[in-house]
């Protein structure tokens, strides 16, 4: 047997299983960390940046970033979305305002 939801009703599900997993999360105990959680992988400062290994890591989501953003300020890339409201998501994520 295929069961497909109709449009609408697909459209309410998310909204009512967003809440109830909210209120969920809101309902359940913190669970507690602990605290050597907070003590860095690589603890070594280099060039006087401290905890170097772990801030020279994050390089790479600077340039999917820039490189992100770089697509969207060209001229022709709202010609390469099919709608042009596919562009904003992609717009707020890389925070780019051309």
């Amino acid at each position: 047997m295929h069961l497909l939801l109709s449009r609408r009703a697909g459209i309410w599900l998310f909204p009512v299983i967003a809440a109830a997993l909210g209120i969920a999360a809101l309902l359940v105990p913190r669970i507690p960390q602990p605290l050597s959680y907070h003590h860095f992988a690589d603890r070594r400062s280099w060039l006087g940046i401290p905890n170097f290994g772990d801030v020279a890591s994050n390089i790479l989501f600077l340039v999917a970033g820039l490189w992100g953003s770089a697509f969207l300020c060209r001229k022709s890339s709202p010609e390469r979305f099919i709608d042009a409201r596919e562009r904003w998501p992609y717009v707020s994520s890389f925070s780019v305002y051309c």
